[in-house]
């Protein structure tokens, strides 16, 4: 897991924590509640991450360039994943940014409907409201 990704999370159940204690004061729910609480807040930011870090880190390096510029597609992606010095090729054919790792790892980037995804899949969103999906090509 990355630094990056370890720091996010901490930082989410910090604020979590501090935020259900000051519901705690004003509800007056007892410690052992709280603790429930403070369990069910991990398990939906541990839920958000996946075994794969470098899609992890694709994903927040997009989700940077979306929420930062709103303007900037997909080039402004792969500009971004280039000069964060990963090992990998980014490159924008089509409409859609395909990554490629140098271990053979190969993940894409792109609106909803340049793919086939089936019901069953689930690739990650890009932006708030979605304006790419992420995910990893087989």
């Amino acid at each position: 897991m990355s630094i990056f990704l370890i720091q996010n999370t901490a930082a989410a159940v910090a604020g979590a924590v501090l935020a259900k204690k000051d519901v705690a004061k004003k509800m007056k729910i007892t410690r052992s509640r709280l603790k429930q609480i403070i369990k069910e807040e991990m398990g939906l930011v541990q839920a958000r991450t996946t075994t794969d870090p470098t899609l992890d880190q694709i994903e927040s390096i997009a989700m940077d360039v979306v929420e930062t510029n709103p303007e900037g597609g997909l080039m402004a992606i792969a500009t971004a994943l280039q000069d964060e010095g990963l090992d990998l090729d980014a490159k924008v054919m089509s409409g859609v940014l395909f990554i490629e790792e140098t271990n053979g790892n190969k993940y894409f980037i792109g609106n909803r409907n340049k793919f086939d995804i089936e019901p069953g899949e689930k690739p990650k969103s890009i932006g708030e409201p979605e304006k790419y999906v992420l995910g990893v090509m087989e």
